[in-house]
């Protein structure tokens, strides 16, 4: 794979990340920039879609060509190792949460602070104590999962109840553009049952 003066191994790929950034000033769009990186974990490449004398249109196009030869190339592969980690129990890591036979882990936990004001709300409120609502924060597994959307750049993951769960940004979060098709996939044809404890 070569753009620029950059050529990284196809099969040395381990993480993708793309998007679209709009620069606004007073609310008009000046500028919008088209960009994939690739990296191999010891460097990393940038493809940006961009040219000053190309239409919005070409450069849109160019944007969807490079992303359409990417797929089999880089995140059918990537696609494999997530389906592949979480079948043999070691799971894969996407920001800061991990993805393994038993659900989603994030890996911070509640501050002081936060504890403090949750205490405080749960005495006046009442509901889930404190413990509770943070090994929510922290744990969700596979049959309290309630699905994936996409708004504003960002894939979100939800609870059962559909509350917002967590959220990553595409454009800046690595893998994060692979787990709408891993999680379409294990969905399909109920998978699911066969990768995750459920």
């Amino acid at each position: 794979m070569s753009f620029g003066y950059q050529t990284l191994k196809s099969d040395e790929i381990i993480a993708i990340r793309y998007g679209v950034y709009k620069s606004y000033v007073n609310g008009i769009r000046t500028s919008r920039s088209y960009a994939v990186w690739l990296s191999d974990r010891r460097s990393t490449m940038m493809i940006e879609c961009a040219s000053a004398f190309a239409s919005s249109t070409a450069v849109e196009s160019r944007y969807r060509d490079t992303l359409k030869a990417l797929y089999p190339a880089v995140i059918v592969p990537i696609l494999e190792s997530f389906l592949a980690n979480l079948n043999n129990g070691s799971g894969f890591q996407i920001a800061n949460i991990t993805f393994d036979r038993n659900g989603m882990h994030r890996l911070d936990s509640y501050g002081a602070v936060q504890k403090g004001l949750l205490s405080a709300w749960v005495s006046v409120a009442g509901g889930k104590s404190v413990t509770e609502r943070e090994q929510l924060h922290q744990h969700m597994t596979w049959r309290d999962f309630g699905g994936h959307s996409f708004s504003e750049g960002n894939i979100r993951l939800h609870s059962s109840n559909k509350s917002l769960w967590t959220q990553f940004s595409l454009r800046d979060t690595w893998n994060a553009v692979c787990l709408g098709p891993f999680l379409e996939f294990l969905y399909e044809n109920n998978r699911l049952a066969s990768f995750v404890n459920t």
